[in-house]
């Protein structure tokens, strides 16, 4: 990231908390407000909403910053569910001490808008392949991009990001497997 110096680095660093999640263990839910800014160091996370019996997955992330659905500086309520899908290591800072220290240190407002963007920029990212009208060719597009996430077993969690019913996405892995 361009705007986090060394200096800056020190500063959070011994502020970040680590916390350990069991697979399984609910972050976040809808009608709840973000507490904290989260880094997950490694693991696995889903972000989902729920429509009915339906689950419809948002993103999923191994390592980088949690970008909630609702805005965390102006604790506004979560419209989707953060779960931990298998043991995860994460770094928290609180948003309160966050918000203090911004009043005082401008690098950290450029650090946070940075981090903002390149969170705005995967979930663009995200709903123009979802645009993809074709299944094939979508898969073909997040494979370029979530290769990663495609050898996971969580297949019907990958299938519902990819907006594909998992029996379909289970073809299309099938026929590239061949070839």
């Amino acid at each position: 990231m361009e705007n986090a110096d060394q200096g800056l680095i020190a500063l959070l660093s011994g502020l970040f908390v680590s916390r350990f999640f069991r697979k399984g263990a609910i972050l976040c839910m809808p009608g709840q407000v973000f507490q904290a800014l989260h880094f997950v160091d490694h693991g696995l996370v889903r972000g989902y909403f729920s429509r009915g019996r339906e689950e419809h997955t948002s993103w999923i992330l191994e390592t980088g910053f949690i970008a909630p659905s609702s805005g965390v500086f102006s604790r506004a309520v979560s419209t989707e569910y953060v779960a931990f899908l298998k043991d995860t290591w994460v770094y928290s800072l609180d948003m309160t001490l966050v918000k203090t220290l911004a009043e005082k240190e401008v690098r950290l407002n450029h650090l946070i808008m940075e981090i903002c963007e390149e969170k705005m920029q995967e979930r663009i990212q995200t709903e123009e392949l979802l645009r993809i009208g074709h299944a094939e060719d979508r898969y073909l597009a997040f494979k370029q991009f979530y290769e990663r996430l495609l050898d996971l077993p969580i297949h019907d969690i990958t299938a519902s990001l990819m907006n594909i019913e998992p029996k379909y996405l289970y073809k299309i892995k099938k026929k590239y497997l061949r070839t």
